[in-house]
């Protein structure tokens, strides 16, 4: 065999040689790239499922607090109820009639709508009897204890959802995957 024969196989060899070793490489890259992929796509599920654990949590560690209170309100606006009651039993309120003028003005304040001039007499004259309307002063203090415990319900639930919202965002910030 010729020199250049060999040097041509032996370069041939060599490149041959060099080729497998670039492809060789690169699929242990690709490997690697897999590899990195798949731990991400893991960490990923892992971090989802730490979160979605902790919104549960949260959301039955609120919704028992929430729960207490609303027994706690409940109980407390039982007895107002039950106390008010009483007290208007024998009262002078259960006589007293409000003028149509105040119901109209009394569900104007209540539903948020204006309403238009007054068309009975003045507020301080005594009302004539067909501006008598159904609802006594005891009625009004029944419905306005009543709006009280509404409130108060309305209060405690906005106040809950903001201790949930903020357990909620100390748990997802110690999150594991921070």
């Amino acid at each position: 065999m010729s020199t250049r024969l060999k040097v041509l196989l032996i370069a041939l060899a060599a490149a041959l040689a060099a080729l497998l070793v670039t492809q060789w490489r690169s699929s242990l890259i690709e490997l690697g790239r897999m590899e990195e992929r798949a731990a991400a796509a893991e960490r990923l599920a892992q971090e989802r499922k730490y979160r979605e654990e902790a919104v549960a949590k949260a959301e039955a560690e609120s919704r028992a607090r929430f729960d207490l209170k609303l027994a706690e309100l409940q109980r407390d606006h039982d007895q107002i109820l039950q106390r008010l009651q009483a007290e208007l039993h024998d009262s002078e309120l259960r006589n007293v009639r409000l003028t149509r003028e105040l119901a109209r003005l009394h569900d104007a304040a209540a539903t948020g709508v204006g309403t238009a001039p007054a068309t009975g007499p003045p507020g301080g004259e005594a009302p004539a009897p067909e501006d008598v309307a159904g609802p006594t002063g005891a009625d009004l203090l029944m419905v306005a204890t009543e709006n009280y415990a509404i409130c108060h319900r309305t209060a405690a639930q906005l106040v809950e959802l903001q201790d949930w919202y903020e357990a909620l965002r100390l748990r997802l910030q110690a999150s594991p995957g921070k």
